[in-house]
């Protein structure tokens, strides 16, 4: 009887030392719940969309960057088609052949000049290189109206956030890669007769 009423006590002991605990526990579990819900509301406040002013200032920048490079392109277009042949002819034979040359280089200034400005922000992020002036955010001003000046001071998509008009932005890098390329084979076309001119009427006077 004495073992019986001695584990009897053992176990109420235990009784009274686990429900403290349990209490403790179940604090605890509380307290970090409530924590893990203010920490989710902060986060999403901090989240919120960005104010019409920010959106408006990276909209800018972005354009700006956007303008740049549509100068480069045509003006890349043109130059290294017709300069190629100076820095590399002897060691590509294409380069020398002119229609090919302007070909290639036209299309590899426009695949490189739509994946630096169309792809790279949207896909490897903003806030570097030429869009180090553009917060990661812009992206969240997709859609918001905030006076976003448009393509070419408003010509193409006024009141659209200019990272939204990807494919104008497209379509207007390859007229400006064409229209370098187009011009640099007038260039190129009008030199060869030129030069071929002049070698006759000197072959004739000789």
């Amino acid at each position: 009887m004495e073992d019986l009423s001695f584990m009897g006590k053992l176990r109420l002991s235990n009784g009274r030392v686990r429900q403290p605990l349990i209490g403790v526990a179940s604090r605890c579990l509380t307290t970090t719940l409530l924590w893990m819900v203010t920490e989710g509301v902060t986060a999403a406040q901090g989240a919120a969309a960005p104010s019409k002013t920010a959106c408006k200032g990276w909209d800018n920048a972005f354009l700006t960057t956007f303008h740049m490079a549509f100068a480069f392109v045509f003006i890349g277009a043109f130059a290294l088609s017709l300069g190629a042949p100076l820095l590399a002819g002897r060691l590509f034979w294409w380069i020398t052949a002119s229609r090919a040359r302007i070909l290639w280089i036209t299309l590899g200034v426009l695949l490189l000049s739509v994946f630096g400005v169309v792809v790279y922000p949207r896909f490897v992020g903003l806030g570097n290189l030429g869009f180090s002036g553009v917060s990661q955010r812009y992206l969240d001003c997709e859609g918001t109206q905030f006076g976003a000046a448009g393509l070419f001071g408003g010509l193409i998509g006024h009141d659209v956030a200019a990272i939204s008009q990807w494919p104008a932005m497209t379509a207007l890098l390859a007229v400006a890669a064409l229209a370098g390329g187009a011009l640099s084979f007038v260039v190129s076309e009008t030199l060869v007769k030129s030069i071929g001119i002049t070698s006759k009427v000197s072959g004739g006077e000789a």
